[in-house]
């Protein structure tokens, strides 16, 4: 008897490799929704509007798609929710292009 692969969730999709049209999905979806803010270069406005250079790496994917999903109202640094705006797809994509530097 064989076990079947386990679905991949977004947890595992981002220990994967992603594939480099993901990667430019990702990064048009970060220039048009995220550079305003956070820059093209992703290194942010210290300290109001933090860098995303290395932000895989620091906070994972998981809590990357919190923030962009349900975003920051409240305290110092704050910013809008994306999930009326991106797709689970759009997000993947741009945590796919976030991972790379």
């Amino acid at each position: 008897m064989t076990k079947e692969a386990a679905p991949a969730t977004a947890k595992t999709a981002a220990l994967t490799k992603p594939k480099p049209e993901d990667i430019a999905a990702g990064k048009a979806t970060y220039m048009a929704n995220c550079s305003v803010c956070h820059q093209a270069a992703r290194t942010g406005l210290p300290p109001n509007i933090p860098s995303l250079v290395g932000i895989v790496g620091r906070v994972g994917p998981d809590r990357i798609r919190q923030v962009v999903t349900q975003g920051i109202p409240t305290g110092k640094i704050q910013m809008p929710s994306f999930s009326a705006k991106l797709s689970s797809t759009d997000i993947d994509h741009l945590i796919a292009y976030l991972g790379t530097e």
